[in-house]
């Protein structure tokens, strides 16, 4: 007799390339959760390092490990496939490089069940360094909340307000929505945020659930991926006000500041590249999509010779953030 396997609460999918050097404690985190209806399922993006070995060291009978035939040369694409393998009601994506705390899917999955007509819930997390080291806090400055889609709408256009591995979303609007868009590298998880928020609203939880790892090295964050960063923000902004949701209030005025912040984020963006020619590129982009004084202006100083000024100032203001969290958030 043929015995249905029981489809599983959720799904934590950890899509992975080359993080041997992380993927045990990711895998670990996922296993040592404080719930039990779920499943892990690793998609090998053909890996060459040591990833296949670490993860056939796992016993567990939760994990479902799929290699993908070819290399899969888009981020997003790793992503949908992931999600594509696995059955669960709910979903979590899983960086291979982060972390869950044991208490993640008992505390997200509780406010996606109490709240039916929110779209996906996420966290505050720990930003770790590359040693695994506390280097500071993504928290909102709001105690818990569950929120309508319209206005979270409305604060998300100005960037993602929540970080990925904090999240835990809904398969059926995720199916709804068409999952990732597959032709972006990095602003994927923000692209579909603001599609989710089209369908439904946003649960936040102001309990430390996971940590994210922050590159410090120049590991990570190359000039070539912070302009391609550049770029598919400006055209993922071109495309949301392009299409506009009609239950979403808009005015001109709105789309002029959101262009403008982007366009100052883009400069500063700027200052961290060294070659010219990239620098000038980020520029002339920022330029192209704001023409605001103090774009001009952040421009002009820039090519003036002042930006390892704005670059101190940029640190300062970071470091500053994570010393008034470390006061308010012991």
């Amino acid at each position: 007799m043929h015995i249905r396997k029981k489809i599983p609460k959720v799904s934590i999918c950890i899509p992975t390339y080359n993080q041997g050097k992380f993927i045990r404690e990711t895998i670990e985190s996922a296993i040592n959760q404080d719930f039990d209806d779920y499943e892990i399922v690793i998609s090998n993006n053909q890996c060459t390092d040591d990833t296949d070995l670490i993860v056939r060291s796992f016993q567990s009978n939760k994990i479902k490990y799929i290699v993908q035939p070819r290399h899969l040369p888009i981020m997003t694409q790793n992503w949908n496939a992931c999600v594509k393998a696995s059955n669960g009601k709910y979903v979590c994506l899983l960086s291979s490089d982060d972390v869950l705390n044991p208490n993640f899917l008992y505390e997200q999955v509780h406010l996606l069940e109490k709240y039916p007509k929110v779209a996906f819930a996420h966290s505050a997390v720990e930003l770790i360094d590359e040693q695994g080291k506390t280097i500071g806090l993504e928290k909102s400055i709001h105690p818990s909340f569950v929120r309508d889609g319209t206005k979270e709408f409305l604060r998300y256009i100005w960037g993602p307000k929540c970080v990925l591995v904090s999240v835990l979303f809904r398969r059926d609007l995720f199916n709804i929505v068409g999952g990732f868009d597959e032709r972006y590298h990095i602003v994927g998880d923000w692209a579909l945020w603001l599609k989710l928020l089209k369908y439904g609203g946003v649960a936040y939880n102001e309990k430390v659930l996971a940590k994210y790892r922050v590159y410090t090295t120049s590991a990570r964050g190359s000039s070539k991926e912070k302009i391609m960063h550049c770029k598919e923000r400006f055209k993922l902004l071109d495309e949301t006000f392009s299409n506009w949701p009609k239950h979403v209030p808009y005015n001109d005025k709105l789309r002029e500041k959101v262009m403008r912040s982007f366009a100052l984020s883009t400069l500063t963006a700027a200052v961290e590249v060294s070659d010219q020619s990239e620098r000038k590129l980020l520029i002339s982009l920022a330029l192209s999509k704001s023409n605001s004084f103090r774009v001009r202006l952040k421009a002009n100083l820039i090519n003036q010779g002042f930006g390892p000024v704005i670059s101190f100032t940029n640190k300062a203001k970071w470091h500053l953030r994570q010393w008034v969290k470390k006061i308010l958030y012991p």
